[in-house]
């Protein structure tokens, strides 16, 4: 086992085919339930896997995902962005029935942004 720990995206919600793809069928398994079945768990001290969709754990209860969070994956950082120790790279919202959440711009970013525009006005009246 190694020391680094493993996140598994598993929100695989399409509204275009209007079901969730990860429990498409797969051989005699689903499609995250074959991928899972394979992953190489030795690797990883801890596997973390975030779903939105209760039937996506279900799927995989009997398999060593060690922890499960329930939400919607929001503000990735893009591929090979430098992150500091101790730094987050992605949020989880746990208002998984809400998706339309993941493309609103949240109150918190609205009160950052006013006060970084009010900040801006003073500094423009100098």
């Amino acid at each position: 086992m190694c020391c680094i720990d493993c996140v598994i995206l598993a929100s695989g919600y399409s509204r275009r085919m209007g079901s969730n793809k990860l429990l498409l069928p797969l051989g005699k398994s689903t499609v995250i339930g074959s991928f899972l079945e394979s992953f190489p768990y030795e690797l990883f001290q801890e596997v973390i896997l975030v779903y939105s969709d209760d039937r996506v754990k279900a799927a995989v209860s009997h398999l060593p995902v060690t922890v499960s969070i329930d939400g919607l994956i929001r503000g990735m950082i893009r591929d090979q962005f430098r992150v500091e120790k101790g730094l987050k790279i992605i949020d989880i919202d746990p208002r998984a029935n809400q998706p339309d959440n993941c493309f609103a711009i949240s109150d918190k970013a609205r009160c950052i942004s006013g006060s970084v525009l009010e900040v801006l006005v003073q500094f423009m009246k100098r």
